[in-house]
Parts: structure tokens; sequence; C-alpha cells
């Protein structure tokens, strides 16, 4: 029987994020397909490391100092004998390359890109150059074709790997009665644009609609957290809006809501549009990231072209006084189709040993 790859995977802490979430998500399909899995967090465990599969090794180095050579040389002696190191996040790029460059380690790093704002980006000499000598794994084909014309990274060295989540099973939950409770799933960065979900809430409100909105959300950005409790203050929308931080478990929660929105301006995925999906919640979004792309093809309810709030008001509405019954069970089979853990692997694995035949 052929030998199962054996795979390492760095990032710097498993806190709530698109890149932490895939790599726990590849990280259990793969040990459940029989691979020697092991996790790597560079500085420290992160609330999300609960969520690995127990039989996965997960190692902290918990870096102090960026370029402490002790760190470095304890990050080599658990990646040496691996066969596929996979790196998430740029500056974990740049610190495992230092790294293996340092201690004469000659092996490809498989780099996967999860972030869309890159493919805007000029890149550095120095990227270009950890690029060239590795392999690039994109969420999107937007960064797979950013790869290959800023990074000049060959055309079999670049790859597509779209997000996928796993669905967990839920009990219902018994929405509170006689309001409309929206969702916004979002942490607290400027580009969500958390303030036009805040303006269809205040335009529902002044139709004299019973509605209620929850953000769920973790603060990366304090100045623009604070710009947002303000707005609401202002408005006076505090009795009409609850926030939620630190939720970890966004599914557990889908059942207590009519309808999301998702009102960011840029994308790579969004995963949290596969989560609204797999429990059935219907959502407006805004039509960015390759997750909204793909589902636009099959489902173009779902999504929006602009930031007109007449227009995203007229179509809640218009879900809101339909049966979506159709539509959720549209969602459902669409998410068995794009989220199969299978399919995921067997991308993933000829990523792998497309690059190690060379």
């Amino acid at each position: 029987m052929k030998k199962k790859l054996s795979v390492v995977q760095v990032i710097d802490q498993l806190l709530p994020g698109g890149a932490e979430r895939v790599l726990i998500t590849l990280s259990n399909i793969l040990y459940r397909n029989g691979h020697q899995v092991k996790v790597i967090t560079t500085v420290r465990p992160g609330a999300l490391a609960r969520a690995l599969n127990n039989g996965i090794l997960h190692v902290c180095l918990r870096r102090k100092w960026k370029f402490s050579p002790f760190t470095m040389r304890k990050l080599i002696k658990e990646i040496k004998g691996y066969d596929i190191v996979h790196v998430h996040s740029i500056h974990n790029l740049r610190y495992v390359w230092l790294a293996m460059q340092l201690y004469g380690i000659r092996k490809r790093i498989f780099y996967q890109e999860h972030h869309g704002a890159r493919a805007n980006e000029k890149p550095g000499w120095l990227l270009k150059k950890m690029m060239q000598q590795n392999i690039f794994i994109g969420v999107s084909a937007e960064l797979k074709l950013m790869a290959k014309q800023k990074l000049q990274v060959p055309e079999y060295h670049t790859f597509v790997l779209p997000n996928i989540i796993e669905r967990e099973n839920n009990p219902g939950v018994a929405q509170t009665s006689g309001f409309i409770n929206l969702l916004l799933v979002s942490n607290f960065v400027r580009v969500k644009n958390i303030e036009f979900a805040i303006e269809i809430l205040e335009q529902f409100l002044n139709q004299n609609k019973k509605i209620q909105l929850t953000i769920i959300g973790h603060i990366n950005d304090e100045a623009y957290h604070h710009e947002i409790l303000q707005l609401i203050h202002r408005k006076q929308l505090n009795s009409f809006i609850t926030i939620l931080y630190n939720i970890d478990n966004i599914q557990a929660f889908l059942g207590q809501y009519h309808l999301a929105m998702h009102t960011s301006r840029h994308e790579s995925g969004p995963l949290v549009l596969l989560e609204y999906m797999a429990q059935q919640l219907p959502f407006l979004s805004y039509l960015t990231g390759e997750v909204a792309l793909q589902a636009n093809a099959v489902l173009p309810e779902l999504f929006m072209q602009d930031f007109d709030a007449d227009n995203w008001i007229q179509k809640i509405n218009s879900f809101l006084e339909t049966d979506m019954n159709e539509l959720k069970n549209k969602m459902t089979n669409y998410f068995h189709t794009v989220c199969s853990p299978d399919q995921y692997y067997e991308k993933c694995i000829k990523i792998y040993t497309s690059a190690l035949k060379e």
C-alpha cells in the first residue's frame, strides 16, 4: 500500500478568520483520509485550535522575537520530516522561507493566499523571489491570475483551491415572535461596510417595520468599531441593534434569524455565505469574492451588484413576503455540490502530487 503524504501546515495563530478556518477544515479532512498531519502555530494557539481533530499534532512555537534563531531552529525541526509544507498568510511565508534559507532546507513551500485585496497590491522583489521558488495556491481565479502576472509564478506552479466549509448539525431555534430578525456576520474592518447594513435597518424602521439587526464579529479595527458604535448611538438605534463579539461557531446561531446580509465591498471568499447556505438561512450579499461569483450563476437572487439601499430593501421585502422553502432547498443542493469534502480532498492532493512529480 502506497504511503500517504505527510502534511504540516503553518500559521501564526488560530484566531477566528477565513485563513484559519480553511487550515482547520483542510487539516481535519486530510487526517480523516489517513494522512499524518501536523499544525504549527508560530505565536500562540488561538481560540480555534480546539476545532482541530484530536489526532492532529499541534505544535505552538510561542515566538517572542521574529528573528530568534532558537525559534527558527525549532520550526525547521518540526517541518523537516514532512512531505508537504503548507503555509497560510504572507508574513508566515516570509518567516518559513527565511528559516529554510538560513538552515539550508531545499523544500518547496505550498503557499495559500486567502486575501482578495492582495490582487490589487504591488508586490516587492522579495515576494516575487519567494513565490517563483515555491507553489502558489489561491482561493480564487483572481488570485491565481495575480500570481502569474504580478509575481511571475509559472502556470504549472499556480493553482486554485476554492474555500469550503463543513456543515454542522444544529437544532432549530425558535425565532423571536413578531420581529424580523436580520443578521450581519462581519468583523469590524472598514471594507466590510457595516454602515450600509445600519442604513438599511434605519430605512426599514422609517417604514414602521418591526425589525432587529444582530451584528456578529470580532474587532479587527478599533477605530472603525468605535465609529460604528458612534453611528448607532447618533441615529438612536441602540435598542434595535445587538452586537455579539467573539463568537467562533457561527453556524450554531443561524437558526435564530429570518434573513442575513453581507455588505462587504471586497472579499476573497467569503466563507460566511457558505455557512448561511449550510443552515438554510437566506441572505442578500454584494457580489464580491469567489464564493459569490460561483454561486451567482446558480442563485442570482441572492446577490446585488450595487449599494443602492432602495434596491436592497425592495429585494429583502420580496424575500420576506414569499415562501422561501424553494430557495432554501436550492441553497442546500448548491452547498452539497460545492462543499463536498471528498472533492476538496481530491483537488488538494492533486495540487500536492503534481508539484512533487517535478
